[in-house]
């Protein structure tokens, strides 16, 4: 900082000495090189000088670090004047244009968030960190800056990337360019590269030893051979096009992305440290899990598994197999398991039992038949839709949960909370009849078969069993509430006798239209031979 007092008497002499020796350094006036009036504050502030006294280069010459903060700047001229700049913080200011071509003694360079469509860094040979995130750079030439450990390039247009001469790069982040080739062959002490969103067909890893983690998700990889990376411990790979991926030597991986691909088969056997396992929308048919004992959240569904093993996983928390060919689930181990979705899948029973600490349950269009959720009184979301219940009593312990409402409809939500009450809700038509529950058990049960009952079959018969029925009016209700057909009941048994047939419906509704799949309520009231009024509600499924 100079001397304030006298200082018109000083840039009077070093105007003689510039006029007798030329520009000599700390003798040059470079006020009005700073063109940005809030740039030429700060650096005023920065330097220690009072507004209305001029800037010379001999105040910015020796400064080493340059941000500007929140400051509304959008011209950085004057910088080239900081020939002793080691860091440089320009980020989210909007510049068009960026000269560092100055400061020899450069860095780091933080100018993410800009309008920078061109940047010279050939000069810069010292710079170890540079980081351009977000701008508009079609080129970026790094061939000059062989001290560069951090590269951080996302999100601009780049077409191509040469990081061979970046010898002793650790972390590289070229996300969302246009990128179809990168090569990293040159980058042995390579740690962190994050790739995504570009448009690589091809990507060797195998002369990064030292790589922890990898994401490349979002390209168009068809292989990935991981083998040669054994310190690798989070990969991404979601979102590709891959036939083959090996992490048979990644004993240290403990986080596995790879899901939206085409693999055939994963051997994860090798992957001991795995912790998050992501491998849905695949076409896998088996998948071995069984030396991945530390698993926490697992995402396997969508794919064509037959069966699956999660026994000795037993710090799972979540467990997401959905849309496979599982017939049968063992849960049984998993006892800190708290969201479970097996939706779609061919179970015809389901314990959980041991799952006490079960916040989420989906296992609707299965087979099941019945459900005991009486242990899961943590269970906050629960469906069950599209399974082969009778009744809503098929559900064991639903009372010993905080649920409100039962729901048979496949087109639900299957997040919707499934609440302990069947409700078909009443229609906007006034006029309309609509059934409320829950209904008491009848005291002579109706029985629906075969239920579910096929389209293709056309029918289903409805048996009595108990004593006989008067004529009686059964209504069949919708999802929605709304009647599609009745059907009588007609009960020619004498006195009381075992099962028989007293009714059917060709499943088409009052217009003779074949009904749509799904489930129906079948509701009514009978009075049998002795006088008594009975209820009659049971589901009946259609498929």
């Amino acid at each position: 900082m100079r001397l304030r007092s006298g200082w018109i008497m000083r840039m009077a002499v070093a105007a003689v000495v510039c006029v007798a020796v030329g520009s000599a350094v700390g003798q040059v006036d470079i006020t009005d090189k700073f063109k940005d009036g809030n740039f030429r504050a700060l650096v005023r502030k920065l330097v220690g000088l009072a507004y209305y006294e001029p800037i010379l280069d001999s105040d910015v010459s020796h400064i080493t670090t340059v941000s500007l903060g929140n400051e509304y700047i959008s011209d950085i001229s004057g910088i080239e004047y900081f020939t002793a700049l080691e860091v440089l913080g320009c980020s989210q200011k909007s510049l068009t244009k960026l000269d560092v071509s100055k400061n020899t003694a450069l860095k780091k360079l933080y100018a993410d968030g800009n309008n920078l469509t061109v940047l010279d860094i050939s000069n810069n040979p010292a710079l170890t960190l540079l980081s351009l995130r977000y701008n508009r750079l079609a080129v970026l030439d790094v061939s000059n800056n062989p001290a560069l450990t951090e590269l951080d390039c996302t999100g601009n247009g780049l077409t191509e990337l040469d990081v061979s001469n970046n010898t002793v790069l650790v972390q590289l982040y070229c996300s969302q360019n246009k990128l179809t080739t990168l090569d990293v062959s040159n980058n042995s002490a390579l740690t962190h590269l994050l790739c995504t969103d570009n448009q690589l067909t091809v990507l060797d890893m195998f002369n990064n030893t030292a790589l922890v983690q990898l994401n490349c998700k979002s390209n168009q990889l068809t292989t990935l051979d991981m083998s040669n990376n054994p310190t690798l411990y989070w990969l991404d790979c979601a979102s590709n096009q891959l036939a083959m991926l090996d992490v048979s030597n990644n004993a240290r991986l403990t986080g596995l992305w790879c899901s939206n691909n085409q693999l055939t088969t994963l051997d994860v056997s090798g992957a001991t440290a795995l912790t998050n396992f992501w491998c849905d929308s695949n076409q896998l048919t088996t998948l071995d899990v069984t030396n991945n004992a530390k698993l926490k959240t697992f995402y396997c569904h969508s794919n064509q598994l037959t069966m699956l093993d999660v026994s000795g996983a037993t710090a799972l928390t979540e467990l997401w197999c959905y849309r496979n060919q599982l017939t049968n689930l063992d849960v049984s181990n998993n006892i800190v398991l708290t969201k479970l979705n097996c939706l779609e899948n061919q179970l015809t029973t389901l314990n959980v039992s041991k799952n006490t600490a079960l916040t989420e349950l989906d296992c609707s269009k299965n087979q099941l038949t019945a459900l005991d959720v009486s242990k899961n009184t943590a269970l906050e979301k629960l469906d069950v839709s599209n399974n082969y219940f009778i009744r809503q009593f098929d559900i064991t312990g639903r009372d010993k949960i905080q649920l409100y409402r039962f729901i048979y409809d496949p087109q639900k939500s299957r997040t919707e909370t499934l609440y302990s009450i069947r409700t078909i809700p009443i229609t906007s038509n006034p006029s309309a009849e609509s059934a409320v529950s829950p209904v008491p058990m009848p005291t002579a049960e109706f029985i629906a078969g075969p239920n579910p009952a096929s389209r293709s079959s056309g029918t289903v018969s409805f048996f009595r069993h108990g004593s006989r029925v008067a004529y009686a009016t059964l209504s069949i209700y919708d999802a929605s509430g709304n009647v599609v057909k009745k059907i009588r009941v007609i009960d020619d048994a004498v006195g009381s006798q075992t099962t028989r047939k007293v009714s059917s419906w060709n499943l088409r509704d009052t217009k003779g239209r074949l009904v749509p799949e799904g489930t129906y309520l079948v509701n009514g009231t009978v009075k049998t031979s002795g006088g008594k009024t009975e209820r009659v509600s049971l589901a009946v499924g259609v498929r």
